[in-house]
């Protein structure tokens, strides 16, 4: 699964990396947790990018009825079809965290090697509260982990390529989707342990990415 991840750039670097608008409240982002605010590109249509909530209320359910919200979407639910694909869209993000399942609890801080700023696989939906207020939200597609990586987690995000972006945001229900599992293993990844600072959202600074190096003393 993913739990936390960054998107450290300036709202410049979005607009220029996706040639889109980004609003005017996002700001370099080191720790995002679920029910957090994020910009998305929400569909092959979208005229820019806008604030979504991380936590995908999802269409056949109702927030206000106590529904838990899908903080990630395995691949293997939309390929069988038991979970809708709503709108496909796009997450930035520059890195994840992950926790070693074993009983240390050990983060880790992930990413792709070669890359700056990426893009998550998402999918989104947009619904009106009883309140008449318009509801955004997204949930992060995950995949098997690539192998140098499995040891920390079983799971990671999909991450989607430049060159098939526009593929995945075109996205219709029933389309094969091995493609971009073939895509995404195709990267090559790095990981480095990080400060247990991670656990807590409120700390969202550029310490949460510094490499833990364990003391004796």
């Amino acid at each position: 699964m993913c739990g936390r991840f960054t998107a450290n750039v300036k709202k410049k670097e979005l607009e220029e990396e996706w040639n889109l608008a980004v609003p005017v409240e996002f700001k370099p982002r080191y720790n995002i947790a679920p029910s957090q605010l994020h910009p998305i590109i929400a569909g092959e249509n979208a005229p820019g990018f806008n604030m979504f909530q991380w936590g995908l209320v999802p269409e056949w359910t109702k927030k206000e009825d106590g529904a838990k919200p899908l903080i990630n979407t395995r691949i293997e639910s939309l390929e069988s079809g038991k979970i809708s694909l709503h709108t496909p869209c796009l997450i930035p993000a520059t890195s994840w965290f992950e926790w070693m399942q074993d009983k240390a609890r050990q983060p880790f801080l992930l990413r792709p090697a070669d890359l700056k700023l990426f893009a998550f696989a998402g999918i989104c939906h947009s619904h009106k509260l009883p309140d008449g207020t318009k509801h955004n939200s997204f949930s992060i597609v995950t995949t098997e982990a690539a192998k140098v990586i499995s040891h920390i987690h079983k799971r990671m995000p999909l991450i989607i390529g430049k060159d098939v972006e526009a593929e995945w945001l075109k996205l219709k229900p029933g389309q094969a989707i091995n493609t971009f599992k073939e895509n995404a293993s195709g990267f090559k990844y790095e990981f480095y342990p990080v400060s247990s600072l991670v656990n807590k959202p409120v700390n969202d600074s550029e310490d949460v990415l510094k490499e833990f190096r364990e003391t004796l003393f």
